[in-house]
């Protein structure tokens, strides 16, 4: 199975960026990108407006068609030249999302279609005291409580995105490590290989909360048609997300928008 990463919607990269994604998933998120935003189309119109070609843009549609994430809708008019050509959809409902915030008080979980249409939603008090694996457990029970009750087979859950209320790195052994001062525990660790554990979603996407609402408001949001973009979250404390040339400026360890 092919996932969907935020970076395949994302027009360009950021060499510090997490998420950055490699040249197969760039390409699958213009395909994405130009069904989701542009509707049904041909595999001849998406190779002329992604700038990719015929092979790449066959390739790739085989396997999100495989992954149940596009549709062959039937088969187009043919020119004069050629045989005629079936036409493309997103399937939205091919499979699900959820989003995690994880708050100093609540953690808010949401559960979506790859369309990002809210289907349902469960939240847990955070027992920030107690931290650590006991916050994982919680952010995990949450979501699994949300799966049966909805009814969704685990498998169909693509991809779990979990925002926090701190900063994120990769160290030196290129693990993932969370700094939440807030979370008793939450120093240097190691949240997305417990929540792989703990949950068997094959992919999870960690970062600093306002980073991943910045994402979201330009992606979106109101910032859609800006390129450079600060975020600025206030609450028990006061935080930001940045991007610059559309792309997210993260700053050393993380840190770019930490105040």
């Amino acid at each position: 199975m092919n996932y969907i990463h935020w970076a395949e919607f994302q027009d360009k990269g950021d060499g510090e960026a997490l998420g950055t994604s490699s040249v197969k998933q760039k390409n699958r998120g213009l395909i994405l990108k130009a069904l989701i935003t542009e509707g049904s189309q041909s595999r001849a119109e998406l190779a002329r407006k992604t700038q990719l070609s015929p092979p790449t843009v066959s390739r790739i549609i085989a396997e999100l068609v495989a992954d149940n994430i596009i549709h062959e809708d039937g088969v187009m008019k043919s020119g004069d030249v050629g045989a005629p050509g079936s036409m493309l959809s997103f399937n939205a409902d091919g499979g699900f999302v959820i989003g995690v915030n994880v708050g100093e008080s609540v953690i808010q979980c949401a559960l979506a279609n790859l369309e990002g249409k809210v289907i349902d939603v469960e939240n847990a008090q955070t027992k920030a005291r107690l931290g650590g694996k006991r916050t994982v457990e919680q952010i995990a029970d949450t979501c699994i409580r949300l799966i049966n009750k909805n009814k969704v087979m685990q498998k169909s859950v693509l991809c779990l995105g979990v925002g926090v209320p701190g900063t994120v790195s990769i160290d030196k052994d290129g693990v993932l490590r969370v700094n939440a001062p807030d979370i008793n525990g939450w120093m240097q660790f190691p949240l997305k290989q417990m929540m792989l554990e703990r949950t068997g979603i094959p992919d999870i996407f960690i970062e600093n909360a306002q980073n991943v609402a910045v994402i979201c408001e330009h992606a979106i949001g109101c910032a859609a048609n800006c390129s450079d973009v600060v975020f600025i979250h206030v609450k028990a404390g006061i935080g930001a997300g940045v991007l610059l040339n559309g792309a997210l400026f993260r700053g050393r360890d993380g840190k770019s928008g930490e105040i």
